[in-house]
């Protein structure tokens, strides 16, 4: 956060091997050395919080400062193994108290409409026209005055207008595919991620020729 600048100091012994954490939760940020927590940032009741998203953590030897830039750089100090951070590990590990978000469900795209229980009978064929002695009419239409003036049931009308304009009319449900049912939205929730134990042990120190 910009014009914070808020730490504290712990003594450690630069020639030993340590471990460093960061304990980041959704209302603070600890950190530790060897276990043992030395400074705490609460997020209190401050809107300006910037860390609820991804982060990238990179590790330098920081040399500057209010001494290094009014007084200058010991360049010989960092000739040879003069100034040297060894790293053995970086681990990140998640809390198994913590909710995990789930992904999405995946739901079925709206299949293409149709009419007559038949795939084949879209939107664009039954707004075809289809032309015979009574005049030009379109293929729905046909099946809609069939059922409404005739009587004859959707299957039968389908059929029957099929029947009259082969290769136009693509709506018998007797030879066409059947539209499929819905897919079903899935009812079994998203499993947890699995958690990685923490280290129980500081790592061997490397010896160095």
């Amino acid at each position: 956060m910009v014009d914070t600048h808020q730490g504290k100091d712990i003594s450690k012994s630069k020639d030993d091997w340590h471990i460093f954490e960061i304990n980041w939760e959704q209302d603070r940020i600890q950190f530790a050395v060897d276990k043992q927590i030395y400074f705490e940032y609460l997020r209190g009741g401050s809107v300006d919080w910037p860390f609820d998203q991804d982060f990238h953590l990179i590790m330098n030897v920081a040399v500057g400062g209010n001494w290094g830039g009014q007084q200058g750089i010991d360049v010989a100090a960092f000739e040879g193994a003069g100034q040297v951070m060894d790293i053995d590990w970086v681990r990140v590990y998640g809390d198994a108290n913590q909710p995990q978000p789930t992904e999405q469900p995946i739901l079925p795209q709206p299949s293409q409409v149709s009419y007559c229980g038949c795939n084949s009978c879209t939107q664009q064929v039954w707004d075809a026209m289809a032309t015979d002695g009574s005049g030009s009419y379109s293929c729905g239409s046909r099946i809609s005055w069939l059922q409404s003036a005739q009587g004859d049931s959707e299957a039968g009308a389908c059929g029957k207008v099929a029947s009259d304009f082969p290769g136009i009319c693509l709506c018998d449900p007797n030879s066409c595919t059947e539209t499929p049912a819905p897919t079903p939205r899935p009812t079994t929730p998203p499993t947890m991620k699995p958690t990685t134990p923490s280290p129980t042990s500081a790592p061997t120190p490397i010896s160095t020729a």
